[in-house]
């Protein structure tokens, strides 16, 4: 009797379509002064399929409003705020992610507000010196 052997092979090739985003360069601190405009910018390659990008403040999601624009552009990610208020200080977090992964970044906004000082400058703060005269300014 002779015995046959029948054998299967099988190959699973696993396909994974598409890249994950990848950070290019990460958002950097940036300080203003209140009622200016706040421009934060990051890079990021987007992979494929195509990112979605989020921005946060303090961990919570924010959403783009007249307070916040938010653009995407030839691999630059943009959080503008047009009037920064002292109350945006915050850390803010750029993130992209697709179904293959995610990347983010990180960044600190220091909002000032603006200096309202004023200038008491009596006459007699002038002094001779030698040649010439020191005025001398308190603020």
């Amino acid at each position: 009797m002779k015995e046959t052997c029948v054998c299967y092979t099988y190959t699973f090739i696993a396909s994974t379509e598409g890249t994950a985003p990848e950070l290019v360069e990460g958002l950097q601190d940036v300080t203003v002064l209140a009622k200016h405009k706040a421009v934060l910018t990051c890079k990021i390659a987007p992979g494929k399929p195509q990112s979605k990008i989020e921005w946060y403040k303090n961990g919570k999601e924010i959403r783009e409003s007249q307070h916040y624009s938010f653009s995407f552009e030839e691999a630059k990610a943009t959080l503008t705020i047009p009037e920064a208020e002292t109350s945006d200080t915050g850390s803010y977090m750029c993130k992209a992610s697709n179904k293959l992964g995610s990347v983010d970044t990180e960044c600190t906004l220091t909002v000032q507000g603006k200096c309202m000082c004023s200038i008491f400058s009596p006459l007699n703060n002038w002094q001779y010196s030698g040649n010439s005269y020191i005025y001398t300014l308190y603020a």
